[in-house]
């Protein structure tokens, strides 16, 4: 009997925050770095892991895990400073912060489910928009709202955990010893990502792939004017920035942090934001770099150039350009249906809905088995707030389903781009997965002007490095 041939499904989880560290501190701007590490990181590569026949690829922003190794060696931020402080020794500033901050979470799935954090949100906009008073919060009520703030980020998988459960049990009536215990579990949980994924990746478990080291545009790092491909009426910095020496700089930056890490050569990128141009693959390749992936609109513009039948090219393949560098494109629409509309559905009926979606394409490319694969690429950790419970249930059905579907195989990026006979692309539409272009980075005033004081910046910056050539920036003069 004849066993029915399976299409390929390749998703990547983008797992990103920008760059908060200021300059010449140990201090972060912003708390998300901290937060998501404890709701979203390490979670999402051990439920990928947990079933033997699911194959999920994770991109990491370098400087994401910087800020996580900083923060194990004593970085701070403004929410984790507020949190230590003891409750009973807040001035009236720290405490209008703290109520004003402390809410920063969403309130359907990660407020509205914890009775005591669910009073604080009320009481705290129980003045029909008039403004919070301070004065009504008792010291125990901020300790408990200086608690719920940081438990309510805590993933489903590790609220079983000593630390947390016990808080969790225990509900309200927090002591400072309460909270302490939880801030530094937060640390020892962060401290597990990274080995965690090394172990994953080097047992073959999960696949691994950077974005250049900061998460530059690269494309537009190369040459502000490649902006006019994808936008040509648009006003664009009176000062062209054109330093593609900057873009080789962050590819190779992340392969040799990939390999510091993980103890491999790095073959997968995706490039920051999906931005693409044919400079900067071609430095990609350069690199040794063997697939990237981005938008299915970036590949539509491209076989548009290329004189290419789009019927004839579909979107479920790996396509070919250059020197060989493989490119993969996601199915926008089954990416975006995860991201922003099974929040709102029954885990059930999201899972379903998506697996139907996976057969059908299936069925349209039947003949065409062997040289298709169905790319799903979203962000790997902002989605979840929005589900109940984390996504839990969802992930947890959707990978279970997705092991025992026949007509399913889930491959990891490079699998795909390993295995699958790749279709020749001649040309490569400069864009990102926003709009197939810039615009959200280039164009406006304020962008302008910022590309403009960037280049003054680097100009000078350079200058200085010639003038002062023994100068060590890593020792900043007291």
């Amino acid at each position: 009997m004849l066993t029915a041939k399976p299409i390929k499904l390749a998703i990547l989880w983008h797992m990103h925050q920008p760059n908060y560290q200021e300059p010449d501190s140990n201090r972060m701007v912003l708390p998300w770095v901290r937060l998501h590490a404890v709701k979203d990181y390490l979670d999402m590569a051990l439920m990928a892991a947990e079933r033997d026949n699911i194959k999920v690829t994770f991109n990491l922003v370098p400087a994401l895990l910087d800020q996580i190794e900083l923060y194990l060696h004593g970085a701070t931020d403004r929410h984790l400073e507020l949190s230590r402080l003891r409750a009973d020794e807040l001035n009236d500033a720290q405490r209008m912060e703290i109520l004003t901050s402390f809410f920063s979470a969403n309130p359907t799935n990660m407020i509205a489910p914890y009775t005591r954090y669910k009073e604080l949100y009320r009481k705290s906009r129980g003045g029909g928009g008039r403004s919070i008073l301070p004065a009504l919060f008792t010291s125990e009520e901020l300790r408990d709202l200086q608690v719920w703030s940081n438990l309510t980020w805590v993933d489903p998988l590790f609220r079983g955990e000593d630390v947390p459960r016990s808080l969790i049990d225990k509900g309200r009536h927090y002591t400072e010893e309460d909270k302490h215990r939880l801030l530094d579990w937060q640390l020892e949980l962060m401290g597990r990502i990274i080995p965690t994924y090394r172990d994953l990746f080097q047992q073959d478990r999960i696949d691994l792939s950077f974005t250049p080291y900061y998460h530059p545009i690269l494309p537009l790092l190369c040459d502000t004017e490649i902006a006019r491909e994808s936008m040509p009426s648009a006003t664009l910095p009176q000062t062209r920035f054109v330093h593609p020496e900057d873009s080789r700089k962050q590819i190779q930056m992340s392969l040799d942090k990939f390999e510091e890490l993980f103890g491999r050569a790095m073959v997968g990128m995706w490039p920051s934001e999906g931005s693409v141009s044919e400079e900067v693959v071609g430095q990609i390749a350069e690199a040794g770099i063997k697939w990237i992936a981005t938008d299915e609109d970036i590949l539509y513009h491209s076989l548009l150039k290329s004189g290419l039948d789009r019927r004839r090219n579909p979107l479920h393949a790996v396509y070919q350009f250059g020197s060989g560098l493989k490119i993969l494109f996601r199915d926008h629409a089954l990416s975006d249906r995860v991201g922003f509309v099974y929040s709102g559905w029954d885990a059930d009926k999201a899972v379903s809905d998506f697996i139907t979606s996976i057969r059908h394409i299936r069925s349209v490319l039947l003949p065409y088995l062997d040289t298709s694969v169905i790319t799903v690429i979203l962000d790997g950790e902002n989605a979840w707030e929005y589900f109940p419970d984390d996504g839990r249930e969802f992930l947890t059905l959707l990978y279970e389903r997705l092991e025992s579907d026949a007509l399913i195989e889930t491959v990891s990026m490079t699998e795909a781009a390993e295995n699958v006979a790749p279709r020749e692309l001649p040309r490569l539409h400069a864009g990102s997965w926003i709009n197939h272009n810039f615009r959200i980075w280039i164009g406006h005033h304020e962008d302008n002007s910022a590309w403009g004081l960037l280049s003054l910046a680097r100009d000078r910056l350079v200058a200085f490095e010639a003038e002062n050539p023994n100068y060590d920036s890593r020792k900043i003069a007291a």
